[in-house]
């Protein structure tokens, strides 16, 4: 990396205004010509290989903060970096639970990988990212749900986009499918932990649709997932609501016709007890 560095003082902080160059540390003023003359190559290795170890001992810490600043920094050293494309979107979303954000960065990252000439080395950066990936659809759903946040399908819209990126940018093998089988069933249970939760009918109804949506998805690339069990149990949940809501019926009209026939009796009772008091 070619850099210019004052004569004067060393300093590398010059700013070209009205047509010359100025150093900001002490003053002095350079032509284009004679800043052209002291350009000079830095070596910036040693600040990047710095810079990625403190990045990856914050996050290794969950230290999300520092760990973006310093992702922030290889990835202006070094563009292409893919491990610094993607963590420094990741950590400054964990922070915000900003899901829309990771989703939206998949893409280019996953073609940053693909770009390195190693496959185990492809599959090792593959494995840590869906790692990172799986723990923060769990930790950001689990806020939602809390917090009863309506923007709840966009973690689940977020592990499937990652699941079929993987498979068109990677091809569909063994491995990319098994990762794929990841994103569906923790979709499934993410969406199943949202069904069992309090949410009005409506949206019960199109989450129960879009839970057999990703079922039959699923179904293309594992029939014997334990993901499809949790479709199974959405189904089932469904029929027991129906057989409590005719029992429910049922109890409430066997106690409408007991009260009925209370007053049935009662007015008998009565009737009869002013005829006696008349014939008396």
């Amino acid at each position: 990396m070619k850099q210019i560095v004052c004569e004067m003082c060393g300093g590398k902080d010059l700013i070209k205004q009205d047509g010359v160059f100025t150093c900001q540390n002490c003053g002095s003023k350079y032509s284009v010509e004679e800043a052209k003359k002291m350009m000079v190559t830095i070596d910036t290795s040693t600040k990047l290989e710095n810079a990625l170890k403190n990045a990856r001992r914050a996050r290794e810490c969950k230290d999300y903060e520092q760990a973006e600043k310093y992702y922030s920094i290889v990835k202006m050293e070094d563009p292409e970096n893919w491990e610094a494309n993607f963590y420094s979107t990741y950590s400054k979303a964990y922070l915000s639970s900003n899901v829309s954000s990771v989703k939206n960065c998949i893409k280019s990252v996953l073609k940053d990988i693909k770009k390195l000439n190693d496959k185990v080395q492809q599959n090792e950066a593959i494995k840590q990212i869906s790692t990172d990936i799986f723990d923060f659809a769990s930790k950001t759903y689990d806020v939602s749900i809390r917090n009863e946040n309506r923007i709840l399908l966009s973690t689940p819209d977020m592990l499937t986009s990652f699941g079929e990126t993987l498979i068109s940018e990677f091809g569909e093998n063994e491995f990319t499918t098994s990762i794929n089988i990841q994103c569906y069933e923790i979709t499934l249970e993410l969406l199943n932990k949202l069904y069992n939760s309090n949410i009005d009918t409506e949206f019960e109804s199109g989450l129960k649709n879009l839970i057999q949506q990703h079922a039959e998805e699923m179904k293309k690339f594992c029939p014997k997932s334990h993901g499809l069990e949790i479709y199974e149990a959405a189904k089932k949940k469904e029929e027991m609501k129906r057989i409590d809501a005719y029992y429910e019926l049922e109890a409430a009209f066997k106690k409408e016709k007991n009260g009925r026939l209370i007053k049935y009796f009662i007015f008998v009772f009565i009737f009869c007890f002013c005829i006696y008091i008349c014939s008396s």
